[in-house]
């Protein structure tokens, strides 16, 4: 088995981008999900609620985000350090924690793209958001903006197995995992516990549970039935609708490309 595809997801919820080789940190892929939408109460803004924002491009860069926002184009917004930005308390599911709002025009454009007031927030190194400790392995596990865990993980066979039950087959884009995996048996990561990818140990803590978002044509923003309805038929792991895995890597710092092998430990 071998690492076959790497994406990083700059902004939760907006479109991401595949990358040959990416590096690890404490929270998870460099750049990945590190900035946030959230409306004027600070709540976290997701496809869930607004198809469309898949619409929006998002790529980092160590220095700045750029943004592709349609009918508006390119925008870049360098990181924001604490003296030209502004403070703000920002909710994702259960967690609160501090994030950096820019002092920029981009909070105009992106309430005029998506149709409520908004602000593009930033999570800076001095803010840790803390992994649910029922699953973390230690108590230094943080975690971005993501949903819970610093990595995704899916397979190109589960994928390939779903496929062959859809009238349209979908891309891997669909399910936003940062880590593809060729050469399994199809949910063959419903078992996996650690895992070694290249040089780095990563722990498979809880499968990840799917939902609307999965429907949503990335390339219109329209959502439809499929594929969820399908992998709910297809694949379920205790009643739950399931694809993909979540990952904690063990602090290691380094580089991953694809090709690396994979391993089961």
């Amino acid at each position: 088995m071998y690492l076959s595809q790497i994406w990083v997801y700059p902004v939760k919820s907006l479109r991401g981008y595949p990358v040959t080789q990416a590096e690890l940190t404490a929270r998870g892929l460099q750049h990945d999900r590190r900035w946030m939408i959230v409306n004027a109460e600070g709540q976290f803004l997701t496809q869930r609620q607004i198809p469309g924002m898949v619409l929006i491009r998002a790529y980092g860069a160590k220095d700045h985000l750029q943004l592709q926002i349609p009918h508006l184009g390119e925008v870049q917004i360098g990181i924001p350090k604490e003296a030209d930005a502004d403070p703000l308390t920002v909710t994702v599911w259960r967690s609160q924690c501090r994030a950096l709002r820019p002092r920029h025009p981009i909070h105009n454009m992106l309430s005029e793209q998506l149709g409520q007031p908004c602000s593009l927030v930033y999570m800076p190194d001095t803010t840790q958001r803390a992994i649910n400790p029922g699953y973390a392995l230690s108590p230094n596990d943080a975690v971005s903006f993501a949903d819970g865990y610093p990595y995704l993980l899916a397979t190109e066979a589960s994928l390939t197995a779903l496929n062959a039950q859809l009238a349209e087959p979908v891309t891997m884009e669909r399910f936003r995992p940062n880590l593809v995996i060729t050469g399994s048996t199809s949910f063959a990561e419903d078992h996996w516990r650690d895992l070694r990818i290249g040089d780095f140990t990563f722990t498979a803590v809880k499968p990840c549970e799917r939902c609307v978002m999965v429907t949503i044509d990335p390339d219109q923003g329209l959502t439809a039935k499929e594929p969820l309805q399908t992998l709910a038929r297809l694949h379920r792991v205790n009643q739950k609708v399931i694809f993909g895995q979540n990952l904690i890597g063990h602090h290691s710092t380094g580089q991953l490309q694809v090709g690396d092998p994979v391993v089961i430990l």
